[in-house]
């Protein structure tokens, strides 16, 4: 698993490369996260296009995504999950924790402009 980021100036973009976000990625995803995220960045949009599975420490990743950006006052969405994970994240309120969108051009609509 890798990430692909991309900076504009309203969002951070991160696009998870690789199928799964699992045990084997768990620590490695955090890291990179914790590296990543800084007080008075643009909101994160992380693109999951490509993530087909997603066990419990693959869950437990983004929820420590959640708490980091939440620490630094930063918005966070995810978007265009594959139906398999979008139930997860449904199933596990995940989706209740994280904003949702379809499609990365929603999720860039409807993120809040940094002041």
């Amino acid at each position: 698993m890798s990430l692909q980021v991309n900076h504009t100036p309203t969002a951070t973009l991160v696009t998870l490369d690789g199928p799964n976000v699992d045990v084997r990625q768990s620590e490695t995803l955090k890291s990179a996260f914790k590296s990543l995220v800084t007080a008075g960045m643009p909101p994160v949009i992380i693109d999951a296009n490509q993530v087909m599975f997603v066990d419990s420490a693959g869950l437990g990743v983004f929820l420590f995504i959640k708490r980091l950006c939440d620490q630094n006052s930063i918005h966070i969405a995810m978007c265009a999950l594959q139906p398999q994970f979008a139930q997860l994240a449904a199933l596990t309120n995940l989706s209740r924790a994280v904003s949702l969108y379809d499609t990365l051009d929603d999720a860039l609509a409807a993120v809040p402009v940094a002041e």
